[in-house]
């Protein structure tokens, strides 16, 4: 049922966004377990423990972009049709609300009351959804900072490439998950979304009020 598939939904993007943001919190503590030491007690087996560890971190972190790609994948045509229904009844259903109140329709009959709860809930489950990925997005976005918050500048070249390396790579790799080339499942959306159904009122709103 769609129930199911929405707790599937909440689920997986509490778990991704967490485990992203302890890949970041990985990343920004390389290297600060040597922060107190002196460049002279600062061992070889230290430095390479860094490097060792930044390779590890970087494994999970490809494996979590593998298994967010494919999941991805996998839910994309199926989120994105459940959103845009949901974002057309949410323009339609108060339209047809001011519609009936323009007939005389009480706003307190049966049918309006149906329309302005069915718009609501559609209003905040779209809501939740754009805000579940938007949280992905910012905690993907954080491993950015993560990379640069390290103790890198005490680090060795060999570490430095390697830091370099993924910094490349994260900027490459895009995340997101997308409506069009340009239109990005988010806050940003939903936002968009209320704005046209408000002007779509507004105008009908004014004229009837001019008619």
């Amino acid at each position: 049922s769609m129930m199911s598939f929405d707790y599937l939904v909440i689920s997986m993007c509490i778990a991704i966004a967490y485990q992203l943001k302890m890949i970041a919190m990985s990343y920004s503590m390389l290297g600060y377990n040597n922060f107190f030491k002196s460049e002279e007690n600062l061992s070889l087996s230290d430095k390479s423990n860094d490097s060792n560890n930044l390779k590890l971190i970087i494994e999970d972190h490809h494996k979590c972009i593998k298994r967010i790609r494919e999941i991805y994948t996998v839910m994309r045509p199926v989120i994105l049709f459940q959103l845009s229904i949901e974002s057309m009844l949410i323009t339609l259903q108060p339209f047809l609300t001011v519609l009936n109140l323009n007939k005389g329709m009480s706003l307190t009959s049966p049918e309006s009351i149906k329309l302005i709860s069915s718009s609501l809930t559609n209003m905040i489950h779209l809501f939740s959804t754009c805000y579940l990925f938007c949280m992905i997005d910012t905690f993907n976005d954080s491993i950015n900072f993560a990379l640069y918050n390290c103790n890198w500048t005490e680090m060795n070249i060999k570490f430095k490439k390697l830091l370099l390396l993924t910094m490349r790579v994260k900027n490459t790799s895009n995340l997101k998950l997308n409506v069009t080339t340009q239109m990005v499942v988010n806050l940003e959306l939903f936002t968009n979304v209320v704005h046209v159904t408000y002007k779509i009122i507004s105008v009908l709103v004014n004229q009837y009020a001019s008619s």
